[in-house]
């Protein structure tokens, strides 16, 4: 139905010819669809032992995780960052964002391919009662185990962005690039720059080591020819 969202579900089935729909209500009676709604659960009810706000619904999120992955390659770039799903009604899962375009709702964590914005993966945010130490780091883990290594380049925000997460990436062979938040000291700053270009230097050197041994050995193989 979100093809054809209306304020009330009463009014797919109105007898206003301004509100009806004609497919829904000829698919079948409000009655029986209500039905269906208010019994239907993705996981049995009965066997499930619930631990948080999702665990009704963990089975389906895994496997749209799985499919997403699994139907897409992604880019070279690729971005963490939250988004939004709005939603008001009262749940312990719903969140407050003032300064997102969507004011209430679930917040999620994302990583997204940068060329054309597909969501490759995703992570539920739920409040604790105990504020989780080392969230940002964690989510950006989580989120990228499936790409380590492939020579990504990770792009996120100010809330993401710190000095060890991205000297973590480095050395996984992905690369790193964020926004400076303004508390990093400028000493870090400076050691963590030095390593960079000194890391930097070195790699330019063994290629052009590798590219000289190339040119002589070609020309030594030129000269090596009979007049």
């Amino acid at each position: 139905m979100g093809v054809d969202p209306k304020s009330s579900l009463d009014d797919y089935w109105s007898t206003d010819v301004c509100l009806v729909n004609k497919f829904v209500s000829t698919t079948m009676s409000k009655n029986l669809f209500k039905d269906i709604h208010r019994s239907f659960h993705v996981d049995d009810p009965q066997s499930a032992t619930q631990t948080s706000a999702l665990d009704r619904v963990n089975s389906l999120l895994s496997n749209m995780i799985t499919k997403s992955k699994e139907f897409f390659n992604l880019h070279e770039n690729i971005s963490i960052d939250e988004a939004m799903i709005k939603f008001h009604v009262k749940h312990s899962g719903v969140v407050g964002a003032p300064n997102k375009p969507a004011k209430r709702g679930y917040k999620i964590y994302t990583l997204a391919d940068g060329h054309t914005g597909y969501i490759w993966d995703f992570e539920v945010y739920l409040r604790t009662a105990k504020r989780e130490e080392g969230l940002t780091k964690r989510v950006v883990e989580t989120l990228c185990k499936d790409v380590t290594g492939k020579h990504h380049v990770i792009y996120v925000d100010k809330f993401y962005t710190s000095i060890p997460s991205t000297s973590q990436s480095k050395t996984k062979g992905d690369h790193g690039v964020g926004q400076d938040t303004g508390t990093t000291s400028h000493t870090d700053c400076l050691s963590w720059l030095t390593k960079g270009l000194q890391a930097l230097l070195k790699m330019q050197t063994q290629n052009s080591r590798r590219q000289s041994k190339r040119n002589k050995g070609w020309l030594c193989r030129v000269s090596d020819l009979p007049p």
